[in-house]
């Protein structure tokens, strides 16, 4: 599954960047680690204006 997501734990939360040449990055990427917990992550998949939390 793809698509914009919001990738957050307690103190973080990076939101999906928007437009032509932004996006295609992985949440599971190492680039989240300095900034997103890896053991508390969390996700909130948006599609078609509503946004679903994965769990």
């Amino acid at each position: 599954m793809s698509g914009k997501c919001f990738v957050f734990d307690a103190k973080n939360m990076i939101m999906p960047a928007i437009g032509t040449f932004t996006g295609g990055l992985d949440v599971n990427d190492p680039a989240f680690s300095p900034w997103v917990d890896t053991n508390a992550r969390q996700y909130v998949l948006c599609y078609e204006h509503k946004a679903f939390r994965l769990v």
